[in-house]
């Protein structure tokens, strides 16, 4: 309160002494000193030592606190604290009369308010519009009026009380769309390059020959080997050997050799080829269509060969191990499996089988063409069964047909074998089967006198060659 004193009264006091009157009686009430003392709405009467005085509200000030104090101004019928450059915040601006000049659209204290017809929008006061006056929430969102102004709801991706900028989850993209915002995985770039997704977008920086938005070709001038990019390949003088046409259209260098001539450069004959021009086929392969191929069952293995059946298994003569994984066979019917390289039991053995010179135990042949018949036999009479008897040893042709006149006909009989200390040599001359199909040659065994029309089958466990009698 700010104090007004009142020297009216002392003067009063005065007047009253000289008519008489005992101020001091206590018999008589004192008068209000404040009475007849206005201070206004803005104050109220006091005394004090020094008489009656008005104590002011703050802001006021005067003998009846009519007047605003220092550091305030008159705000209509009020006094208010007078403004500064701060307290008018960035909405307004400080007058000379001390009072804040808000900006359009604010009002209050401070400027900190909307005024009537603006509201509140992301932290600003804009005009009260209404969703039929414009487009407010424009493309990506949906207009509804209310009491304060409007409101929009957002499509997914977007965010704002404008739908104008992209939700948290989103970023905006070149085209200025809001796209959810990606995140890089261990494969983003194929394997081939750094990812950053920084920006809401990845962005692959990729290895040096590798290229496209995500690494998965390759850099121009690259072209992809075995899955990975390599320079592009030309064509050079000389890059086939002058075997064969080169192209490089693929941009990798791609020969096509001539007949013989191995891939991928044509520099050396291919695989079972031989000659000046790679045209010949070596020992042990045949020519099958474009290329020479291992040939089973020819008593050669060569490279190339799954296995030479018949030439590498001496300790199973019985057992067809292999032939189902021939590559190629001049055997025209069907494999008759494995041929052993000698047939042999306690008492005799029969080895190096030829036919017309040929030892790989498989011949193909024509109806009654003549074969020569080579090979040795042993033979040990203690142990034959019957040491005193006449043996006569056989040779001949048995079909798979039980009524093949051939079976079991003598083509070469020894009459009376005796004990032998060495292998006996065998030399005989006959003719093929005139009927055609598969033949095998076996021995055989009799005890008479002299060679027999005919002699007993001992099984295919006595198989010693096999023909191929082909149809002419």
């Amino acid at each position: 309160m700010v104090r007004s004193t009142m020297g009216a009264f002392a003067v009063m006091v005065a007047a009253l002494a000289f008519a008489g009157c005992n101020v001091s009686d206590p018999q008589v009430a004192e008068p209000d000193p404040c009475v007849g003392i206005s201070c206004g709405q803005n104050g109220e009467c006091s005394t004090g030592d020094e008489g009656p005085v008005c104590e002011c509200d703050a802001g006021y000030a005067g003998d009846d606190c009519s007047a605003c104090a220092s550091g305030f101004v008159q705000d209509g019928t009020s006094c208010v604290e007078g403004c500064t450059a701060e307290t008018c915040g960035e909405n307004g601006t400080c007058g000379a009369d001390g009072i804040c000049a808000c900006n359009e659209g604010y009002s209050g204290e401070g400027c900190g308010a909307c005024a009537p017809g603006y509201v509140e929008a992301e932290g600003a006061c804009a005009p009260v519009v209404t969703c039929e006056e414009a487009d407010p929430c424009g493309e990506q969102g949906t207009c509804s009026n209310t009491p304060t102004g409007i409101e929009c709801a957002c499509e997914d991706g977007y965010d704002g009380d404008r739908c104008d900028r992209c939700a948290d989850t989103h970023y905006l993209s070149p085209d200025g769309e809001c796209l959810m915002r990606e995140t890089c995985e261990t494969d983003t770039c194929s394997a081939r390059g750094e990812c950053d997704d920084s920006s809401g977008a990845i962005e692959c920086e990729c290895d040096a020959a590798y290229g496209g938005d995500r690494c998965q070709e390759c850099y121009p001038g690259y072209v992809e080997d075995g899955g990975e990019c390599v320079v592009a390949q030309t064509c050079q003088p000389g890059t086939c050997f002058g075997n064969g046409l080169c192209d490089d259209s693929s941009g990798l260098v791609a020969c096509t050799c001539n007949f013989g001539y191995r891939q991928p450069f044509c520099d050396d004959c291919a695989l079972g080829h031989t000659g000046a021009d790679c045209s010949e086929c070596l020992p042990g392969y045949s020519l099958v269509g474009d290329s020479c191929q291992p040939v089973c069952a020819d008593g050669l293995f060569v490279e190339g060969e799954v296995c030479e059946d018949g030439n590498t298994d001496p300790s199973n003569g019985q057992t067809d191990f292999c032939s189902t994984d021939c590559t190629f066979t001049n055997w025209p019917g069907p494999w008759p499996g494995f041929i052993p390289t000698s047939y042999s039991n306690t008492w005799w053995s029969w080895r190096g089988i030829t036919i017309n010179g040929d030892s790989s135990r498989y011949k193909v042949v024509s109806p009654g063409e003549e074969l020569a018949i080579g090979g040795a036999w042993t033979f040990d009479k203690s142990v034959s069964g019957c040491p005193t008897c006449v043996t006569q040893f056989y040779l001949g042709f048995w079909s798979e047909d039980p009524a093949n006149p051939s079976n079991g006909s003598p083509l070469w009989c020894e009459k009376s074998a005796q004990t032998t200390s060495a292998p006996v040599a065998i030399s005989a001359t006959t003719t093929a089967p005139s009927e055609p199909g598969v033949y095998y040659l076996r021995p055989g065994r009799t005890w008479h006198f002299d060679c027999q029309p005919s002699f007993g089958d001992v099984g295919p466990a006595g198989n010693l060659f096999v023909i191929y009698v082909q149809d002419e």
